[in-house]
């Protein structure tokens, strides 16, 4: 179980034996943008929470509380300026796999416009040892096309994601920049990370 409480940082629970005994903890974070998400499979737990400076992760495994671990950064360096709500999923995969999806913004206001390359997108990155290593960024779901469909994804949000077998599949939502038009997007990718 897992909640932010008012003071923002994410408390969690974790608990073998329905409840009877747990273990506190919490990630610190002092600029969460949402709720965490987390997954769980067999005896792990991956816990993801969404900040306006990246995605942190802590990852529960072997009856034990991995270190905090921060899965990507946003700043003005980055293609992502900042991070966009509470848009963030974790999946695990194996017995030291997790993929995060997360949206970020092209502005650092978060704004978005018909032009491209302003607007929000959907990034991934995978670990294989529980988040001590992640993988380059890769976006997913891309606001800055310049073909008329591609008008209607300017903000692309709130992933979904599952892995399966080496199947990785985001669902995302896809909208124009006044949200009047858009839908949801499936993205399938394959492969080992």
């Amino acid at each position: 179980m897992a909640w932010q409480p008012s003071t923002g940082n994410t408390v969690a629970w974790t608990s073998t034996d329905h409840g009877v005994a747990k273990t506190d903890f919490t990630l610190t974070v002092s600029d969460s943008a949402g709720p965490p998400r987390l997954a769980a499979v067999g005896g792990r737990i991956a816990f993801a929470v969404p900040l306006t400076s990246g995605v942190r992760t802590r990852v529960w495994s072997g009856g034990s509380l991995g270190v905090e671990r921060t899965a990507t950064t946003f700043g003005l360096a980055n293609a992502f300026k900042r991070g966009y709500a509470v848009a963030v999923a974790v999946a695990l995969i194996g017995a030291a796999g997790l993929g995060i999806a997360y949206s970020g913004c092209r502005l650092s206001d978060c704004s978005s416009t018909e032009a491209p390359a302003k607007g929000v997108d959907v990034g991934w990155v995978e670990s294989v040892d529980n988040g001590a290593n992640w993988t380059p960024e890769v976006v997913l779901g891309p606001s800055t096309g310049t073909a008329p469909k591609d008008k209607e994804r300017r903000r692309n949000a709130y992933g979904s994601t599952a892995i399966i077998g080496t199947k990785r599949f985001v669902v995302r939502d896809a909208f124009n920049a006044t949200y009047s038009k858009g839908g949801q997007l499936l993205r399938i990718g394959a492969g080992t990370p």
